[in-house]
């Protein structure tokens, strides 16, 4: 079994677990988020800003737990991730997200057919299942 070929399944379920528990903990505890907004961003109503925010980071999990759009979605992740690292420095979050944006973007690299590889492993057993 080659192993490699599910990496960037690996990857993407990652990107997305953690992006939909970040993305859904906006809506339920939007206060938490508060300290996360940089402050040059100041001028932008908090509850607003994070709800948007929140439903970027629920579609681009969405995106990647279903396969569409994954190098648009994981260099959305990436950006972000990135985004906060530059605002707030290098800190004992920060450095997660650094990782994070790491993953993000090999994800995005990765060539089509490693990215989709299981998309035609289903599609294959799916054939079988059907002679």
């Amino acid at each position: 079994m080659n192993l490699a070929a599910h990496s960037g399944l690996v990857l993407r379920l990652g990107l997305a677990f953690v992006f939909g528990w970040f993305g859904i903990d906006k809506f339920l505890n939007v206060s938490a988020w508060y300290g996360w907004i940089p402050s040059w961003l100041s001028f932008v109503p908090q509850d607003g800003f994070l709800y948007v925010l929140g439903a970027l980071e629920v579609i681009a999990a969405l995106l990647l737990l279903i396969g569409r759009y994954v190098r648009l979605a994981s260099l959305g992740c990436a950006a972000l991730l990135i985004g906060v690292v530059v605002s707030f420095g290098i800190n004992e979050i920060t450095v997660r997200d650094i990782g994070l944006a790491a993953m993000a973007l090999a994800l995005a690299m990765m060539p089509e057919p490693i990215r989709y590889h299981e998309m035609h492993v289903f599609h294959q057993l799916m054939r079988r299942r059907k002679k």
